[in-house]
């Protein structure tokens, strides 16, 4: 079994959980120090900052620890530093009402940053005010894990029906072809990624061009290659 090794937290604050699930009925648990995960993912602070105490549980709040054997079948390996860096990659960590409050703020004024930087205003062509933005950021209900692309353009989406912003996206166009018979496929994934301007049918080839903003490109060709 791991060896658990104990580490000193901040006085008068409570440690958290990070949780991630292998499967349905399995998850493991890490300890962790309170603020320590949001700058971890944004390597502001090293796994030692992090973690309160170098072991993997099975069940954090009742101290049972996972044992090797479940280790290895979970992650492959038993190195407990190795899992930890992957549970506080991938899993859900457990956040105060003061870290989420600033997690949403810092989720919205990306989003905001986002859509002036990738919209402009229909009848002027200048960029939207991001006070402007962030006004009707607080009239919708955003997800702090969302996709930071996809939830802009369904933001975008609503104010335009509701009359609250008249803007145009500030698009690259590019074509790219892929085998006809991803045509029906192709086209689901990219409408809801970026425009699609145009696709054309060429012998075997389905010819599509499309419109989209510096944010899109990398989803645009992950979704390609999907099919």
């Amino acid at each position: 079994m791991p060896k658990q090794q104990k580490k000193k937290h901040s006085a008068g604050a409570s440690p958290k959980i990070v949780r991630f699930k292998v499967s349905k009925n399995k998850s493991f648990e890490i300890m962790v120090n309170p603020g320590t995960v949001a700058t971890f993912r944004q390597d502001r602070s090293s796994l030692s900052d992090v973690l309160l105490v170098e072991t993997v549980f099975k069940n954090a709040r009742k101290a049972v620890p996972a044992t090797s054997d479940e280790l290895f079948e979970a992650f492959g390996c038993t190195d407990v530093r190795k899992i930890a860096e992957r549970i506080l990659s991938k899993g859900d960590a457990q956040t105060s009402s003061s870290e989420r409050k600033k997690g949403m703020e810092a989720k919205k004024r990306n989003i905001a940053d986002f859509i002036n930087k990738n919209y402009a205003d229909a009848r002027t062509g200048l960029p939207i005010p991001l006070n402007r933005i962030l006004s009707v950021l607080e009239k919708q209900r955003v997800t702090a894990d969302c996709d930071l692309v996809l939830e802009a353009r369904r933001i975008v989406d609503e104010a335009k029906k509701k009359g609250e912003l008249s803007v145009k996206r500030k698009e690259t166009v590019m074509t790219l072809s892929l085998p006809a018979k991803f045509k029906r496929e192709a086209s689901v994934l990219f409408e809801r990624r970026c425009s699609v301007l145009s696709r054309t049918v060429n012998g075997s080839q389905v010819v599509f061009e499309l419109g989209y903003l510096a944010g899109e490109l990398d989803s645009i060709i992950a979704s390609a290659e999907k099919l």
